[in-house]
Parts: C-alpha cells; sequence; structure tokens
C-alpha cells in the first residue's frame, strides 16, 4: 500500500514537473491577433478545426512513467461571449448534467481573468473547465488526466494558472 502511494506520488511529481519543464504549446487561432498558451507536457496528438467565427482544438500527451496521460481541448464560440461569467454559466450548465460526473467533488472558483471548475467523474478522473472571453468569444478549455492521481487537483489548478491567452 505505501508503495503504491510512493509510486503515485512519484508519478504525480514527475507529470507536474513534466509540465512544469517542458516547452509550452502555443495555439494560433485563425483570423484572430491573439494565441492560447498551455502547458500539459509534451504533446503528442492534436487537431484543429475552424469555421466561421467557431474554432476547436484538442490536444494530448502520453503517460510518463505511471502517471497519466493528459487531454485538453479549446473551443471558441460566439454564444455567452458578454462576460466569463456568461460563459460559464452557459457552457458550464451543459456539462454538469453529465451523470458520470461525482456532484459532491465540484469545485467552481472565480479568479480575476477566469471562471475554474473542477471535478471528478465517478471512476475518480479529475477534470477542470476554464472559461474567459477574449475578443468576443467565449473560450471553453478542458483538462482531463486518464486515471486517477493522488494531488491531481492540485496539479488541474496548476495548469489554469499557466494558461495564457
Amino acid at each position: 500500500m505505501m508503495r503504491t502511494r510512493r509510486i503515485a506520488l512519484v508519478a504525480l511529481a514527475v507529470l507536474v514537473a513534466t509540465g512544469a519543464s517542458a516547452q509550452p504549446t502555443t495555439v494560433f487561432i485563425p483570423g484572430r491577433s491573439w494565441v492560447l498558451t498551455f502547458d500539459i507536457g509534451l504533446v503528442t496528438q492534436y487537431q484543429a478545426r475552424s469555421s466561421g467565427q467557431q474554432f476547436q482544438y484538442a490536444a494530448s500527451t502520453s503517460g510518463v512513467a505511471d502517471s497519466p496521460r493528459t487531454s485538453l481541448s479549446f473551443f471558441l464560440e460566439p454564444e455567452a461571449s458578454d462576460s466569463k461569467q456568461a460563459c460559464y454559466m452557459a457552457f458550464w450548465t451543459k456539462a454538469k448534467s453529465n451523470p458520470l460526473i461525482d456532484g459532491a467533488s465540484v469545485k467552481h472558483t472565480s479568479y480575476e481573468a477566469y471562471e475554474q471548475v473542477l471535478y471528478r467523474l465517478q471512476n475518480g478522473q479529475q477534470h477542470a473547465n476554464f472559461y474567459f472571453v477574449k475578443d468576443g468569444l467565449c473560450a471553453d478549455i478542458h483538462i482531463s488526466l486518464s486515471k486517477p492521481m493522488p494531488l491531481s487537483e492540485e496539479a488541474m489548478s496548476g495548469f489554469g494558472r499557466r494558461l495564457k491567452w
């Protein structure tokens, strides 16, 4: 039991250290004068799609040692773009209806630049959503870990603090 916990803590430390020391990923958004920069570690897969004012991007990492794979998705929508709170209300209202979310785990925090929601699925997987508005578009960023890990909530908050736009 102690060995398993130690391995999990080392794996999470590797995940956090990898994210902190890896080269950040920059996403250039078609038709916009700004970029999204994030640091989830070494991105091994990604795809992007643009249509009118909408933009979608998805990226993932491979797990390192015993650490989980990290996935990030980013959506820009003209809907609910009046404020970060309107963006949060519009998109979290839809997301929270997912029956796999452990309702007791949901933690919403309002920061100056964005709204953050941390939560776990019933299987223990950690997830986070970050909402902000930029140039008249609502941004919904979703990050998840592929498996439960100790301190995963803290890691998710750290991802949010390192987002740049």
